[in-house]
């Protein structure tokens, strides 16, 4: 299995799965961690940190979760 984290801007953030299939990595999972200025509850902006997680179903990357803090 192979992990790679990246910087994309200093508020977003990947991180990479890949797993060997067939002598090749493969892509099986992305998290994408993004820092945004959203409205809260209160309709006052706030910094939020935002995870994407992607994952490899039948062929394809598909987004299974997205969490904000």
């Amino acid at each position: 299995m192979i992990i790679s984290d990246n910087r994309e801007s200093a508020n977003i953030y990947t991180r990479d799965v890949y797993k060997y299939s067939n002598g090749r990595p493969l892509l099986i999972e992305t998290v994408i961690t993004e820092y945004k200025k959203l409205k809260d509850a209160n309709g006052k902006l706030k910094l939020f940190e935002v995870k994407t997680t992607k994952k490899l179903i039948d062929g394809k990357m598909k987004v299974t979760g997205v969490e904000k803090k």
